[in-house]
């Protein structure tokens, strides 16, 4: 007789982190058999799981991770400008998640990646193979990286969301709000379109993809419906009590006023156009779509930017 999902045993690596510690609860909250794989850091519920801890980067510490187990979430990654972290973390721990998998006979590897791999300054509903990937970060290359070690796999799926938010967004939007606070006004009017996802919806998918009875592999777009920049620059400005600006600003002059902020070309080019995703291949093979929108479900994290913004 086959397992139900509910029965079989998923490993989540980086079950610490932003997407890990909110999917370990989703998963948990809907019966599901889980293994969280912590690094260094524990988290005050870590004594609620079937806990382990072991360095993805070193091959020997996680001999014997995945006995028993027939998922993994591998959503450990380094972000970063830290090259040699990146490839440790990344690359070879990915490679390590792939060669220990295979030795304890699991049947399948689910990765997040993320849409900046793509080459391209603008996205219009893109599907998942209409466009090649030319990553520019240092973590989007390490990540096309670990993807194709990890499609090697013999079922494996990668989720590439774009913009997450939600509790534990350090990027996205403080990176929107460091904008306000420096009086950039909107790039290009803020009408570009952003393929933007919640963590819980993203949860959401992990847990469904988890649970889908027919094969998942392949390459995935994982996004709520799209919106405006406008929007999300609104939200900051109320949150943080600025002025909104009436005036716009070019994407050479935002960089040239931004550049002392760390902020790299690349980063402004994703918000200042349109970057939005097909997502009909993975919503048809769950039948389902998210129905939350970015209006719908930011206020559910104001308390975590509250925070945020006050630093």
């Amino acid at each position: 007789m086959v397992k139900s999902a509910l029965h079989k045993k998923v490993a989540i690596t980086g079950a610490n982190g932003f997407i890990g510690s909110t999917a370990l609860k989703k998963l948990k909250a809907h019966g599901l058999n889980v293994r969280p794989i912590f690094h260094n850091q524990l988290p005050d519920d870590a004594t609620d799981y079937d806990y382990i801890c072991c360095d993805i980067s070193n091959n020997a510490s996680i001999n014997g991770v995945f006995n028993d187990i027939d998922t993994i979430l591998h959503l450990a990654n380094y972000v970063g400008n830290d090259e040699s972290l990146a490839q440790k973390v990344n690359v070879q721990g990915s490679q390590n998640i792939v060669e220990e998998a295979r030795r304890a006979g699991v049947r399948r590897i689910i990765y997040v990646s993320n849409a900046s791999v793509y080459e391209g300054p603008t996205h219009k509903g893109i599907k998942e193979s209409e466009v090649a990937c030319k990553p520019e970060s240092l973590t989007s290359i390490t990540k096309l990286q670990a993807e194709h070690t990890i499609l090697e796999f013999e079922e494996s799926a990668i989720l590439r969301p774009l913009f997450i938010y939600g509790t534990g967004d350090k990027w996205f939007i403080p990176s929107i709000a460091t904008f306000c606070k420096a009086g950039l006004p909107p790039i290009n009017e803020g009408k570009a379109l952003l393929s933007v996802i919640s963590i819980d919806t993203l949860a959401d998918y992990l847990l469904r993809l988890i649970q889908c009875p027919d094969s998942t592999d392949g390459i995935f777009h994982v996004s709520e419906p799209p919106v405006e920049l406008k929007k999300v620059i609104q939200y900051c400005e109320n949150k943080l009590a600025l002025e909104g600006s009436n005036s716009t600003i070019d994407l050479e002059s935002a960089y040239e006023k931004l550049t002392k902020y760390g902020v790299r070309k690349h980063q402004l080019e994703l918000i200042a156009s349109d970057h939005y995703y097909n997502c009909d291949r993975i919503n048809n093979l769950l039948q389902w779509a998210p129905e939350n929108t970015f209006d719908s479900a930011i206020d559910k994290y104001s308390n975590w930017y509250e925070k945020v913004f006050a630093n």
